[in-house]
């Protein structure tokens, strides 16, 4: 599960992706992170991204940190900008991608 993490964005990309008012701090396969409120982030889908498998991953997030997972604290789907998206706590630090062994031992808590 990828929960809110992401490759972080760097260079001059970062924060200059049409998103207005948001910076953008990473992007993933099928969705972007944006700063959102102070200590939220929003994990914003692609357009193609239909509400079921948001849904699916809120609620997939939601247990996962609920035990204990290294997944992040959610809180809400929106939409913004027609394109769905999932509130997160912000999280510091190397993603799981980034983190492979913290990936395979994560799994066994589930």
């Amino acid at each position: 599960m990828s929960g809110c993490r992401c490759q972080p964005t760097t260079g001059a990309a970062a924060g200059t992706d049409g998103t207005p008012g948001h910076q953008l701090l990473g992007r993933g396969r099928i969705s972007q992170v944006l700063a959102w409120e102070a200590g939220w982030v929003l994990k914003l889908f692609a357009p193609q991204v239909g509400r079921e498998e948001v849904e699916r991953e809120f609620g997939a997030t939601r247990l996962a940190h609920r035990l204990g997972a290294p997944a992040p604290e959610v809180r809400e789907v929106v939409e913004y900008l027609g394109r769905l998206g999932m509130v997160c706590r912000r999280v510091e630090g190397a993603t799981l991608l980034q983190r492979p062994a913290a990936l395979l031992r994560s799994g066994g808590r589930l």
